[in-house]
């Protein structure tokens, strides 16, 4: 498992990229680590890149990792924007089922082919 975690300062997003063999766990560390790096902030923009991963999720791990990004909203912020990048099916369908079941969050989720049209919806 890869995820290397940048924050992006000129557009104020933070940018995961993932490959490999990708677990809900590694998830959760990436998330934690860029609320710890400097130039993060509450609210900032998200980027996940899953073009290169493999994820290996149960649907409760899913669901797992909803809960957690929602206890950590006072810390990680609201209102910000979460764009995944995901070409292969399988992929697509993972962030589907996140997007669905993270709908009563206070952040916004879309989902991209390409990564220019999600940084376009970031930057909008």
């Amino acid at each position: 498992m890869t995820i290397i975690t940048t924050i992006n300062q000129e557009q104020q997003i933070i940018e995961h990229v993932c490959t490999g063999r990708v677990t809900f766990r590694d998830f959760e560390q990436a998330f934690d680590k860029a609320m710890q790096m400097e130039g993060f902030h509450g609210g900032m923009n998200v980027l996940w890149d899953l073009n290169h991963a493999k994820i290996e999720a149960a649907p409760e791990e899913i669901q797992e990792l909803v809960t957690f990004v929602a206890l950590r909203r006072q810390s990680r912020g609201t209102g910000y924007k979460l764009a995944i990048v995901a070409d292969e099916r399988i992929q697509h369908m993972l962030a589907d089922i996140f997007k669905a079941l993270a709908s009563p969050l206070s952040f916004e989720i879309a989902i991209f082919l390409e990564e220019n049209s999600a940084r376009q919806w970031l930057q909008s």
